[in-house]
């Protein structure tokens, strides 16, 4: 048995009891055939670089799971007809699993969409101003350095 990193990309318009049952039913679709999932990391939604299937959005999760190589064809064409799932990545899992796996445990859940809001249009910025020191510093910058000579223009 070889471990395996899949990736999927759900459809961000599921709701929560949706979305877990979807992977819910991937991780019973991987023991039924005789694999181990070994670490599930959802992500949670994200923007998409471009759009896929009209989405802008998708509900990102990770599992590592450990299964026998003649099954990850089976898995991956069975995402296919799954309308729910965007897209899907299987790959061989080549990294320390007890790493991974530990290192996982101990992060705090990650939120979703944690970018920061949009600014109104009608929202005024206002310039920074310098600080008193932030100006006597550019104006002793200066004093360091020799002063150029003035050149005669002998024309």
């Amino acid at each position: 048995m070889r471990e395996y990193e899949l990736v999927l990309i759900i459809n961000p318009e599921l709701d929560d009891t949706e979305t877990e049952s979807l992977i819910e039913g991937v991780k019973n679709n991987i023991e039924s055939n005789g694999g181990e999932v070994l670490k599930i990391d959802p992500w949670g939604n994200k923007r998409l670089a471009f759009p896929i299937k009209k989405n802008n959005d998708g509900y990102y999760v990770l599992l590592i799971f450990r299964s026998e190589p003649a099954f990850v064809p089976q898995l991956s064409n069975s995402f296919r007809v799954i309308e729910s799932i965007i897209r899907h990545m299987i790959v061989l899992f080549e990294g320390d699993l007890d790493n991974v796996i530990s290192l996982r445990d101990e992060r705090p859940p990650r939120q979703t969409d944690t970018s920061p809001p949009l600014k109104a249009e009608n929202e005024q910025v206002v310039p920074d101003t310098k600080s008193e020191d932030e100006t006597s510093v550019s104006e002793n910058e200066g004093e360091d350095q020799p002063e150029e000579e003035a050149v005669p223009d002998n024309s």
